[in-house]
Formats: structure tokens, sequence, C-alpha cells
């Protein structure tokens, strides 16, 4: 006996889920960004100094910057450099705008993957549920934090 799939009820279940996946980015960048603008600030954190502009800007722009520094934090020590290059200047910032993107793309990625668990009706539920999870500044300290990607 092979196992069958339920039919979905939903008779355009591609084109909804994505206008509501991208409501839900939408809606969760929204809350990012204006968590940024409002709190924001462009100075860096106490760590960054060391860690960012001691540890790996100086080195970049002094061109003494090896490959073994270079993926020592691999994430963090790739993007920074190539926002430091694309922005002419250190913004943390734009580390955080960056940053926030790259998490509510990593939200919808996980929401897309669970959706194909527990089946697409649930799915309104489910963006809901995750907005209210990750929407809500509990960690507001990683989102004004443009350092540490991972994070």
């Amino acid at each position: 006996m092979k196992f069958q799939a339920m039919p979905d009820d939903n008779p355009y279940p591609n084109k909804i889920s994505r206008l509501a996946f991208a409501a839900f980015a939408f809606i969760l960048c929204g809350l990012k960004l204006w968590v940024i603008s409002t709190y924001g600030n462009a100075t860096p954190n106490w760590h960054q100094w060391k860690a960012e502009a001691m540890n790996l800007y100086r080195p970049l722009l002094d061109g003494r910057l090896d490959w073994n520094d270079l993926f020592a934090t691999f994430t963090t020590r790739l993007l920074d450099p190539s926002l430091l290059a694309a922005n002419d200047i250190w913004n943390p910032l734009l580390q955080m705008v960056v940053n926030a993107f790259l998490y509510v793309v990593a939200v919808v990625f996980g929401i897309a993957l669970l959706t194909r668990v527990v089946g697409r009706k649930y799915l309104p539920a489910l963006l809901l549920f995750s907005l209210f999870l990750f929407g809500i500044p509990f960690a507001w300290e990683n989102t004004l934090d443009g350092f540490q990607l991972p994070f």
C-alpha cells in the first residue's frame, strides 16, 4: 500500500502561499527595521572595536589580513569587509539592516520547511504564530548589534 498525500482544499495554493510569505516577510522586516530606526546607533558597541576594528578592518586596510584570519568566523568575516568596501565607511547601522534581512530570510526558510511537514492548510496559523514569536523584540540587543551575524 502506497502512501498518498491528502489534497489541499486551497484552489490557488502556490499564489496564496507566496503572497502570505511575502506579507509575513515584509511585516517582520518592517518590525526589525522599526526597532533599528528607533533605537539603533551608528556608534559601534564596545566589543566591536577589538573584534572588528582591530582584528579585521585594521589588518584588511593595512594589507596584512591572511586567509586564516578571514575564515576564523566565516560568515561575519566575509560579510563585514564586503559591507565596508561597498559603503566606504564602517557603519553598524548598515550591518544591522543587512542582518535584519538575513534574519527574515532564515525565518521564512524555516517556516517553508515546517509547512512542508505540517501541511499548507496550517500556513496562516503558523505565520501568525511566527510573527508574534519572531516579531516582538524580545532579543532587541541582537537586532541592534550589527556585529556577529550568527546571532
